[in-house]
């Protein structure tokens, strides 16, 4: 009897436990899906692309910079890319550096992004870029060539060619 009221209650905390994950993770997509302006996203993310791609680069060659031999490992490269579009981190916080400039011409609507000056606290336009920089990452630009690029340090000019009209 009391090997099946332990076999019992573990089960029922397993259930609980999942429960509690998938309710939290159900409450964060949509707490964030309605912080970011959505319809704002295709007319960024040529600009958010550039500067994701080019953040990369620029945090890579900071975290060589702490690193021994000045080698990054794949480990590093992973957290690099992850952190990237995440604006409470240092890897993502050129995010907060950024607005979105809305123009009106001969009746079209266009959106820059355009820098300031100073960090700022993230809202609406901060969490859109952010949005944006994750979708790129997660639907756009292939993970594996990216790593390898980050990876090797040295971007040929063709590599380069390459990963600017990724974002176009």
């Amino acid at each position: 009897m009391i090997c099946r009221y332990n076999y019992i209650s573990k089960f029922v905390l397993v259930v609980a436990v999942s429960i509690v994950i998938v309710i939290s993770s159900i409450k964060t997509k949509s707490d964030s899906s309605k912080v970011y302006n959505k319809e704002d996203i295709p007319y960024i993310g040529c600009q958010v692309c550039e500067r994701t791609v080019a953040e990369l680069f620029l945090a890579a060659n900071a975290a060589r910079e702490t690193k021994p031999k000045k080698k990054l490992s794949e480990l590093d490269i992973i957290v690099l890319i992850e952190g990237i579009n995440n604006p409470k981190n240092q890897t993502g916080e050129w995010i907060r550096k950024l607005d979105i400039k809305e123009v009106f011409d001969k009746g079209k609507r266009y959106l820059s992004l355009v820098e300031p000056g100073n960090l700022s606290k993230c809202k609406v336009e901060c969490l859109t870029i952010a949005e944006s920089s994750r979708r790129l990452l997660q639907d756009e630009i292939d993970a594996d060539d990216l790593s390898a690029l980050l990876y090797k340090n040295k971007v040929t000019m063709e590599e380069a060619k390459v990963l600017i009209n990724l974002c176009h």
